[in-house]
């Protein structure tokens, strides 16, 4: 991680080239281990050029080539940044997710003690500032890509699709694109579930005593104010 690093929680230090003021930084990487390719990939995540073998399917057929990939193990490198805007349009950085906060605090009246001394703190104790801190928690209780990605592996992918008997059928140039996209929907769908659960409450009772309630008349009627908006087939 880049931007402001909480020692505690991590302890990765990126070289030059891969620092970013402004963003933390992800690099995540593919290991297609023991995977053939039926086509050259042009991909630059799945890039699998190098000839493998020849075959026949028969004496009589042309031959056919299988390829392996370029890289044991091909990384990408991602930068996740966010950013926090009130009702009146004003924002604070564009930046990693706690440089984001920090820069925003200001805009919901609250400072970085407020944060940490919340509920017992005295102050800032208007609708803005207690509405965002009902939002924060709720925002970051949401599993974030680095939860997605150790929690489903290459189940995270869309090329499994295209895989079968340890073969891989052709890719598109773009398939590490669809990929971080089909992250980003997942991501968006466990940020909308985090929001359903916090108005709803949770369904099992044995969490009941560890729940944190809303602090305030703000964040009351906040959470009795959600609407849940269901299509069905």
């Amino acid at each position: 991680m880049n931007g402001t690093v909480w020692e505690d929680v991590s302890d990765f230090v990126s070289i030059p080239e891969l620092t970013v003021p402004d963003g933390d930084s992800l690099v995540i990487f593919l290991s297609p281990e023991g995977i053939l390719f039926l086509n050259q990939t042009d991909d630059p995540w799945y890039r699998a050029t190098v000839l493998a073998l020849k075959y026949q399917t028969s004496p009589d057929s042309p031959k056919s080539a299988l390829y392996i990939p370029d890289e044991a193990a091909s990384p990408m490198g991602c930068v996740l940044r966010q950013q926090y805007c009130n009702a009146n349009k004003e924002c604070g950085s564009l930046a990693s997710p706690a440089d984001a906060e920090a820069s925003a605090l200001h805009l919901f009246h609250l400072t970085t003690s407020d944060v940490w001394a919340w509920p017992n703190s005295s102050q800032s104790r208007d609708a803005s500032a207690s509405r965002f801190m009902l939002f924060q928690p709720t925002l970051q209780s949401a599993s974030n890509l680095r939860d997605i990605l150790l929690a489903l592996g290459s189940s995270s992918l869309l090329s499994p699709q295209h895989l079968g008997m340890g073969l891989m059928g052709p890719l598109p140039d773009n398939q590490w694109q669809l990929d971080v996209i089909h992250w980003l929907t997942i991501r968006m769908a466990a940020m909308q579930a985090s929001f359903v659960t916090t108005a709803h409450g949770p369904t099992d009772e044995a969490v009941l005593p560890y729940m944190f309630l809303p602090d305030n008349e703000y964040q009351r009627d906040l959470c009795n104010n959600q609407v849940s908006n269901a299509s069905h087939n």
